[in-house]
């Protein structure tokens, strides 16, 4: 297995989540299509955490997230050295203007050819296991006078 921790960052819950109760560390629904995946790479799903960036209600807006939701989702990336990663271009848009270094990943709930299995494992493995956005890259930071408003990234020293 994999020593790689990964926050696998979603828009947020369906309402069929909500109906059944389920949340993406349980493995069901679009889950289940990136755990098998994951498995496939030698990833253990259990040690990667799970967040939704417009809030755990499906019926929350599709809006830049609350600055608060997004400081707090980049400071436990960076507290537990997790991969940040994006399911999904609206995600990736979002902390690509939050200056989150992270991957992006096609969303594990998409249609058509890329919902065969095995063609979701290629692409996992091809976005995933690329060298660590660890080595010599720049760490989220909040810094200037609107300390708590904005991240922007800044080399650690």
């Amino acid at each position: 297995m994999s020593d790689r921790r990964y926050l696998f960052v979603g828009e947020k819950p369906s309402i069929t989540a909500q109906k059944r109760d389920v949340v993406w560390a349980d493995g069901g629904l679009a889950a289940k299509q990136l755990f098998d995946g994951l498995r496939k790479l030698g990833i253990d799903p259990s040690r990667s955490m799970f967040f939704n960036l417009f809030g755990d209600n499906p019926d929350a807006p599709l809006i830049p997230a609350p600055t608060a939701r997004a400081i707090m989702m980049a400071e436990i990336a960076k507290i537990n050295r997790l991969e940040v990663v994006a399911m999904g271009l609206k995600v990736s848009k979002v902390l690509q203007g939050l200056a989150v270094p992270h991957r992006t990943i096609v969303h594990p709930a998409a249609r058509g050819a890329i919902r065969k299995k095995e063609r979701y494992a290629k692409h996992l493995r091809d976005t995933l296991l690329q060298p660590s956005l660890f080595s010599g890259t720049v760490a989220p930071k909040l810094i200037g006078p609107d300390r708590g408003r904005r991240l922007v990234a800044k080399e650690e020293t």
